[in-house]
């Protein structure tokens, strides 16, 4: 097929998987940057299998700590798909999302919070508030506002996405229920006791009449945290063994 054929990039590409799945960095490096520079010159840097490459060699980096190294490959990931493909694409917004993901792993925070408010500005305006890829958005900025203790922040996204989900889906599902758990254990977080054990009731209820089983033993999980930190240990213990049970 010759070295620059797609069946010969995406080969070295397998490869250079294999490789990190088996945790061979140095040598999943060397494929990956193999085809990358085949693709590059094959495809042109805006071409999604290209993109796809430059993807993979920022989650190996990712993986091995190489700060530098990996946020900036994500950084040409996300230059080269918003040139090809636009800023709202599916391949450019998961390539932002893994940017942003980065720059929180790395605590960059607040590169990732002004990259993370710009994509939910895009998203928002190419797929509507509603959208799943808008929830995620408001998600990732939720996590990072948690991470880095801006409880009250953390607390507005989490209600916001919490009413856009309930007001987007004809019936109640376990992301909605998932997002309210997470708002309690916020509470729990705050100390506020009380409003914490009174959301996850409600959850844990909605999720047992909705057949949402996972979504209770999440509720069920947090709900055993807020009574060891009101010391009420032995219903703590109760409530935690239903979800070992």
């Amino acid at each position: 097929f010759g070295e620059k054929h797609w069946l010969t990039i995406a080969a070295l590409r397998d490869f250079g998987y294999a490789y990190r799945q088996a945790g061979a960095a140095g040598e999943a490096q060397t494929f990956y940057s193999l085809a990358l520079s085949a693709a590059e010159e094959a495809l042109g840097t805006e071409h999604p299998q290209t993109i796809e490459i430059v993807s993979l060699l920022g989650e190996l980096y990712t993986a091995a700590g190489m700060a530098q190294d990996a946020v900036s490959t994500r950084e040409m990931a996300v230059a080269s798909a918003t040139a090809g493909l636009g800023a709202d694409h599916p391949v450019t917004v998961g390539a932002r999302l893994a940017l942003v993901q980065t720059l929180k792993q790395f605590g960059r925070y607040d590169a990732a919070i002004a990259e993370s408010v710009d994509l939910c500005g895009d998203i928002e305006g190419a797929y509507g508030r509603f959208h799943t890829y808008s929830l995620k958005c408001q998600e990732t900025v939720a996590d990072i506002e948690f991470t880095t203790g801006k409880l009250g922040e953390a607390e507005k996204t989490l209600l916001l996405i919490a009413d856009l989900i309930g007001r987007s889906l004809p019936t109640v599902d376990g992301q909605w229920l998932g997002n309210l758990a997470e708002l309690a254990e916020l509470y729990r977080q705050q100390g506020r006791y009380q409003e914490s054990k009174d959301l996850l009731s409600s959850t844990i209820g909605l999720a047992l009449q909705t057949g949402n089983v996972e979504s209770s033993y999440l509720g069920k999980s947090y709900l055993g945290r807020v009574l060891a930190d009101e010391g009420d240990y032995q219903h703590a213990a109760t409530v935690t063994k239903e979800v070992l049970d």
